[in-house]
């Protein structure tokens, strides 16, 4: 791949007309572009110094406990409450689950639940089509022909790329809602909470030393593992994998991701039939997130559940 590639892409398109609902705006691109390098360059730059840090440091069960945990906390809040809840409505919750996963997501570093659920709605309208905004095989109207590229950009480039997604279009159930709204309007006081609450994990189970470590490794590590594991659902779920359920596009079941993301990894079925609460369609994928909706069901916070329209879609 040559850095030519990567203007040939990028590079401005006077005659280029986006679809109602897309905007080439540059004062907004450039809004987008600073949200994001606080998104992906802080957690990124905070893995750095973990690195330098515990070269001279030891670590115990605490720091390692502390990633597991909030990966959880917030992995749990991305996949069932951006994706299945909030974007798709797979299940339907009152007051108090939404407010936990609304809290729970946010932690996860990947922008408020207005601009997510926007984007996430946005891909659905376009997946593998012109205007798709993180396609590994399309960039605004034009094919990308470089495979790495396109994994480039599906991955991470669409982060800092020159379209923005009009809310309002994409977006219009969250713009409703005033919890979802509260916690869009602090998604940054969130995020840092994000990092506090492992320093305070670290602090409550060991001393400040501890704490430190469990903000690195709970918090600015965990944050920027779990930023890439998402960020891989749309570039390796749409080039590596298998197409059991549809391939009416590029998307692929993963069983590694499937692991690292609790059963996101099945995006072929997802893309097969997006609002279903289990996306483990097949006796054989097990869909840890439903169970986890199933268990919830059974107490009584969640209800109905979205159930596959047709376990083999082709």
């Amino acid at each position: 791949m040559y850095a030519g590639d990567f203007a040939v892409l990028y590079s401005k398109r006077d005659n280029v007309v986006p679809p109602a609902g897309i905007s080439l705006e540059p004062s907004k691109a450039r809004i987008k572009r600073l949200e994001n390098t606080f998104f992906v360059i802080f957690p990124f730059l905070g893995s750095l110094y973990a690195i330098y840090y515990f070269q001279s440091h030891a670590f115990t069960w605490v720091e390692i406990s502390s990633f597991i945990v909030f990966y959880l906390i917030a992995g749990m809040g991305a996949t069932i409450g951006y994706h299945r809840y909030m974007t798709h409505r797979s299940f339907e919750a009152g007051p108090i689950i939404k407010i936990a996963l609304s809290f729970m997501a946010t932690m996860s570093f990947q922008g408020s639940i207005l601009r997510w659920v926007a984007n996430h709605n946005r891909h659905h309208k376009y997946s593998d089509k012109p205007w798709d905004i993180h396609s590994p095989n399309v960039y605004l109207d034009s094919h990308i022909n470089n495979k790495w590229l396109g994994f480039f950009h599906s991955h991470f480039g669409w982060l800092f790329d020159s379209t923005t997604t009009d809310e309002k279009k994409y977006g219009v159930l969250i713009l409703k809602d005033p919890i979802f709204m509260f916690f869009t309007r602090h998604v940054y006081v969130i995020c840092l909470l994000s990092l506090i609450l492992p320093f305070m994990y670290g602090y409550l189970l060991g001393d400040v030393e501890t704490a430190i470590g469990s903000l690195l490794i709970g918090g600015f590590v965990r944050i920027f593992v779990q930023l890439n594991v998402t960020f891989a659902i749309n570039s390796v779920c749409h080039m590596w994998g298998k197409q059991e359920a549809t391939q009416r596009d590029s998307s692929r079941n993963n069983l590694v991701l499937t692991i690292l993301t609790f059963g996101e990894g099945y995006h072929n079925n997802h893309h097969a039939d997006p609002r279903a609460a289990n996306q483990g369609f097949l006796n054989h994928q097990f869909d840890f997130l439903w169970l986890i909706l199933k268990g919830m069901a059974k107490l009584g916070l969640v209800t109905n559940l979205v159930e596959p329209r047709n376990k083999h879609i082709k």
